[in-house]
């Protein structure tokens, strides 16, 4: 019977004495963890762009994902990569805003334009018809 302990990189197993797992193991274990924390971060309702750590680590810290991860340096890591994201994203809502804002702008210049062409061209015809009213009469 062998019995397999893990010490970072390194694998134990009982009878057959040491053997080294591979550091792509270690590490996908570690990213598997990290994705996991950062989309519980996303999950959480309560973290606002304007979040701070020393404030949400008590909205985390009792999950599955921050024990598993072991290293409040990495959470906090992965935490200050997710409010750098919410940041970006709250940047590119308001620029889309704005982009809506011109658009809107655009089109309602646009429009009064097109009305005042067409109030003026339909006003000339009709200075037009009542001239030449006057010189036939």
């Amino acid at each position: 019977m062998s019995v397999e302990w893990r010490i970072g990189s390194l694998r134990i197993r009982g009878p057959k004495g040491f053997e080294w797992c591979g550091a792509d193991d270690f590490f996908k274990k570690r990213k598997r963890l990290a994705d996991d924390f950062f989309h519980l971060l996303y999950s959480t309702k309560d973290i606002l762009v304007s979040s701070k750590w020393e404030d949400c680590r008590p909205l985390v810290e009792d999950s599955q994902e921050y024990r598993f991860i072991g290293d409040e340096s990495l959470c906090r890591e992965i935490f200050e990569e997710y409010s750098a994201q919410l940041i970006e994203e709250a940047k590119e809502s308001e620029r889309k805003r704005k982009e809506e804002r011109v658009l809107i702008l655009f089109v309602a210049c646009v429009s009064k334009i097109y009305a005042w062409h067409s109030f003026s061209l339909a006003n000339n015809k009709l200075d037009m018809k009542c001239k030449f009213s006057v010189d036939i009469g």
